[in-house]
């Protein structure tokens, strides 16, 4: 499904006079590839609400569901801005540790 639905995309844009993602061409046969895929964007699409409950668990989704986006990218070539930067995924990780140093603070301790 995740591969007919990928081409119907590239076969829509090329008709609009866009164009497909290249990746999506060479990756087309990959029948095994797409179902590997399929399960794991439905495990980060669903999983989302268990993010909230554990936070090395929070952590793993967000880290799945910006490679996701980014996937979606390479494949499709559909754009999401805040997502492929990474702003959404920001709250589930300390970033005010990583900033401190710039800031010239010390950084907190859990």
């Amino acid at each position: 499904m995740l591969r007919s639905q990928i081409a119907v995309d590239g076969l829509r844009k090329e008709l609009f006079g866009g164009h497909a993602a290249p990746l999506a061409y060479r990756l087309y046969q990959q029948v095994g590839l797409f179902r590997v895929l399929a399960v794991g964007s439905l495990v980060v699409e669903l999983g989302a609400p268990l993010a909230l409950l554990n936070r090395r668990g929070g952590q793993l989704w967000a880290a799945n569901a910006f490679a996701l986006h980014w996937g979606i990218y390479a494949l499709m070539k559909i754009t999401f801005r805040y997502q492929l930067v990474g702003l959404p995924f920001v709250p589930f990780f300390a970033a005010e540790r990583a900033l401190a140093p710039l800031l010239g603070e010390e950084p907190a301790r859990d």
